[in-house]
């Protein structure tokens, strides 16, 4: 079974695939082992993000967890994950358009066992390992933006920047923050890699979160798309 549905999986691999560089075989002699198929690669990261087990527990006698986490080094410094992302917004902001007369931010935090480049100590669970997610929406919970920073407000001193508690009884209105805070059940609950961070190097954690919000994009554009649009290949069944 898929870690994602065919009707997301499908359009994220094929234009994945497009961002793709060229492999140019380097060996001297041209007699190494058969290059593992990018698709194949992409498979194993997608369950690693979903199911958030390692690399070692996703890997195969087809594909090592060596062979995803160097395909994925090659990937982030190619820029593909950023574009993935960038061009499913585009997408989604031509056929149902961004609401950007509302936007909405908000914070997450969640656990960091193995420690990492942004990784602190947690303020809400006993001072363990932390990292913090503040993503920005558009009015209907479409990720925009997301900065992943340590789970305390030591950049927020330094910065100079004012808070505030919420009194008991007197919540906080902060615009329509459902949206924001359903972007985060999604991210939690659908992407379990991000829910327990155990990703050392910001790099990567910001390759797999992209590679989270453009799943999700595709998704709220599929369902979206569904009432306002038809297509020849449209299935008889609303996903």
């Amino acid at each position: 079974m898929p870690a994602l549905p065919s009707f997301i999986i499908e359009p994220l691999w094929e234009q994945f695939d497009a961002l793709l560089p060229e492999h140019i075989d380097t060996h001297p002699l041209g007699c190494h082992n058969p290059r593992i198929s990018d698709r194949i690669v992409f498979n194993k990261l997608v369950q690693v993000l979903v199911l958030g087990a390692a690399y070692a527990k996703i890997a195969d006698s087809i594909c090592s967890a060596t062979t995803i986490r160097r395909r994925r080094d090659e990937w982030i410094d190619a820029g593909v994950f950023e574009a993935l992302e960038q061009i499913c917004l585009e997408v989604y902001d031509q056929i149902v358009g961004l609401d950007l007369g509302d936007v909405t931010v908000d914070g997450c935090i969640v656990k960091a066992p193995c420690g990492g480049e942004v990784a602190g100590r947690s303020p809400v669970d006993r001072g363990k390992q932390g990292t913090k997610r503040s993503v920005l929406t558009d009015g209907n919970g479409i990720p925009l933006a997301c900065v992943v920073a340590p789970a305390n407000r030591q950049l927020l001193d330094e910065l100079g920047c004012n808070s505030m508690i919420s009194v008991k009884g007197f919540p906080l209105q902060a615009g329509r923050r459902w949206v924001v805070e359903r972007l985060n059940s999604w991210h939690n609950h659908g992407f379990k890699k991000l829910l327990v961070c155990t990703e050392r190097r910001l790099r990567v954690i910001n390759a797999l979160i992209a590679l989270a919000n453009a799943a999700i994009i595709i998704r709220c554009l599929t369902r979206t798309a569904w009432t306002t649009h038809r297509w020849d290949t449209r299935p008889a069944r609303q996903p």
